[in-house]
């Protein structure tokens, strides 16, 4: 266990690259709360909720960055969360290679290749890199881009970058969806499917958790690559801290129902179920704490109740989640054991 630093005294200049979303808006707020100096640069598109201090930069960074190039500044430590495509990254070091002393970079777990239950960890072989930008970000895109990104951080930040491969994240904000779709159906007066017989896995991390590593990284100095996951468990143990009492579970033959319409759903035994058996334990030596689940489930459900969106949950994804009536359908020509 390495030691813990304390340098909250030492203010620290931070860019956040797309710090208004929902684990950016974490993030922002957690630096501020230990003193330290932040800047955002972001579209403009969602509400600036951040308090005077926090300077706002305003621009596309897929296609320039000009407003960062033009200010003159330069910082301590750059927290990029919108690195998404070859050219935007590009752009992004190209402008802030003698500007940054520090570029912490938020990657995806996804940059892994599925190995069925085989655990990640930080040397499991990664899916194939691309040499441009694809017409679109789609699911087999998306990994392979990060990948690409990766590969421009540690070419340009050598020795002083760090990339961060959250898991899920959820917290409050999170308007996925994929959390929120199962506590909603643990409220319903409706029986609801559980996808397979209890003893398959699921994981995700707390944004607070998130939030708090990220600081500590800043803060320490710490480089280099790390998987960041939370507690691991059975869905039969996380039907129980949920209150799922209405529950069905459904044996699913393996691709039945998408990851969209089940979300946080991994078979064992298929591809899939590798990303949800990441290995934390090189972000716990250098500093991760994890709530306890029960926290980040009260946590989360208070949000929900407050969130000005219905049901916490963008129109668009909730539109995709399994239907009632197919899963009603699915439950009653499927032999089921009830919870």
């Amino acid at each position: 266990m390495i030691k813990m630093l304390n340098f909250r005294s030492i203010a620290v200049k931070i860019l956040v690259l797309g710090g208004t979303g929902f684990i950016g808006r974490h993030i922002v707020q957690m630096c501020l709360e230990n003193n330290h100096e932040v800047s955002v640069f972001s579209r403009g598109l969602k509400e600036n909720i951040f308090p005077t201090q926090v300077k706002i930069f305003l621009g596309d960074r897929d296609f320039d960055i000009k407003a960062l190039r033009a200010c003159g500044e330069e910082w301590d430590v750059c927290i990029d969360l919108s690195g998404y495509t070859i050219n935007a990254v590009n752009q992004s070091v190209s402008c802030f290679f003698d500007k940054i002393k520090h570029y912490v970079y938020i990657s995806a777990i996804r940059v892994f290749k599925p190995m069925k239950d085989t655990p990640l960890t930080e040397e499991s072989e990664k899916v194939e890199y691309l040499i441009r930008d694809p017409a679109e970000i789609n699911n087999e895109t998306y990994g392979r881009l990060k990948v690409s990104c990766e590969k421009i951080i540690e070419k340009i930040f050598k020795n002083n970058h760090t990339i961060i491969r959250p898991q899920v994240v959820v917290g409050a904000g999170d308007l996925s969806g994929r959390l929120a779709y199962w506590i909603l159906r643990s409220r319903s007066n409706e029986k609801s499917l559980l996808p397979g017989d209890g003893t398959d896995y699921i994981q995700f991390v707390d944004v607070r958790d998130m939030s708090k590593f990220i600081l500590n990284v800043i803060q320490n100095k710490i480089y280099g690559n790390f998987n960041l996951a939370g507690h691991r468990m059975q869905w039969s143990r996380f039907c129980e801290k949920i209150c799922f009492n209405n529950g069905v579970w459904v044996k699913l033959d393996e691709n039945e129902l998408t990851f969209r319409e089940l979300p946080l759903y991994r078979k064992s035994g298929t591809n899939d179920a590798s990303f949800m058996n990441v290995c934390n334990k090189k972000a716990l030596r250098n500093g991760l704490t994890l709530s306890d689940i029960n926290s980040t489930i009260h946590s989360f459900c208070n949000w929900i109740e407050k969130c000005e969106v219905e049901n916490g949950i963008l129109p668009y994804l909730n539109k995709e989640h399994l239907s009632l009536e197919k899963e009603l359908d699915i439950i009653s020509k499927k032999r089921a054991t009830k919870i």
